[in-house]
């Protein structure tokens, strides 16, 4: 028994989890240091931040269209991908050097996506109030037919007199 109290064996592997323990917080803060610096360079034509945004907002309702109606796309000539470039003036290399920019860093590219989602929610919350209020309105006229007696909806002229 070694001064503590605890066996020998105890507290050597309790050192040797401390020094387990110590590298494994070394080596994650060796990764957060370099989560924050690019791998890549910088391309001089990159995408802007906001463009990337939008043309993955874009991208994911067009994904969702196609979900709900595939035939829906099938009538353009485009495919999806050719369509936003067009739409945003890119090319095919300068988005995907982007990219793979933005993907070198994964805090800017984690922001990226994080503000699609964002933008999806805040979409889909308007479609479901909008979708709410069409179905009050619809159910509130649905009722008022029903209270309201067929001979009180029909509407007089100053001439017309019943027998």
């Amino acid at each position: 028994m070694n001064t503590a109290g605890f066996p020998k064996s105890a507290v050597l592997k309790d050192l040797l989890l401390y020094g387990d323990m110590k590298k494994l917080l070394i080596s994650g803060l060796l990764i957060a240091m370099a989560c924050g610096e690019p791998v890549v360079e910088q391309p001089e034509d990159l995408v802007p931040k906001e463009t990337m945004v939008n043309l993955l907002y874009d991208l994911s309702i067009i994904h969702a269209a196609k979900g709900l109606n595939p035939q829906i796309l099938k009538e353009g000539d485009k495919n999806t991908m050719e369509f936003l470039f067009d739409k945003y003036g890119l090319d095919s290399a300068r988005y995907m050097r982007s990219d793979l920019y933005y993907a070198s860093i994964p805090d800017e590219y984690e922001a990226i996506y994080a503000e699609v989602v964002e933008r999806l929610e805040e979409t889909k919350n308007i479609i479901e109030e909008e979708r709410k209020r069409v179905n009050d309105s619809v159910k509130e006229a649905v009722r008022r037919r029903k209270s309201t007696p067929l001979a009180d909806s029909i509407t007089r002229t100053s001439g017309d007199e019943l027998p």
